[in-house]
């Protein structure tokens, strides 16, 4: 589990049912696809991340279609 501020945000804004349409996060792990999983399976998974239920397993998978990481300096529209 991620101990920082945007997980708490984020965390609190499903809590309240209040999620944003998008976030944007900045990471200092040295694995930043786990640490963008981590958020996903928050975001996703009906009990925020359980890493047992399908949504967690297809997110661990890369095949989960509503996940998708990009890691570039910019992203265009097409991304």
């Amino acid at each position: 589990m991620i101990n920082d501020k945007g997980y708490a945000i984020i965390k609190k804004d499903k809590e309240n049912n209040t999620l944003s349409h998008a976030y944007m996060l900045l990471c200092k792990d040295d694995n930043p696809e786990e640490y963008l999983k981590s958020y996903a399976k928050l975001i996703l998974c009906s009990s925020g991340g359980c890493n047992n239920c399908r949504t967690c397993r297809l997110i661990d998978k890369n095949v989960l279609p509503d996940v998708k990481a990009v890691f570039k300096s910019s992203i265009l529209v097409d991304d």
